[in-house]
């Protein structure tokens, strides 16, 4: 793997980046500094290099909302290997 310095950061690497304090983050929040499609990539970060990750609705949603609240599984966050 080449050195972070020399290549672009993937979006799963922003995304794990800021899930790696162990707080639970909003969509809209993921939205805003990842991507809209940061589903995609959490299905990735899951499927392809087995990190855990969890969801719960958000208590703050807009009523009739189905808003989630994302946060790594505790002891996660090793970045690809």
């Amino acid at each position: 793997m080449e050195p972070l310095h020399t290549r672009k950061v993937t979006k799963e690497e922003r995304l794990l980046a800021l899930l790696l304090d162990g707080e639970w983050h909003s969509a809209p929040e993921l939205v805003q500094k990842v991507s809209h499609r940061f589903g995609g990539y959490l299905h990735t970060l899951k499927h392809d290099h087995g990190v855990e990750w969890e969801k719960m609705l958000d208590p703050n949603r807009p009523q009739g909302e189905v808003w989630y609240l994302y946060r790594l599984v505790p002891g996660q966050g090793r970045l690809f290997g």
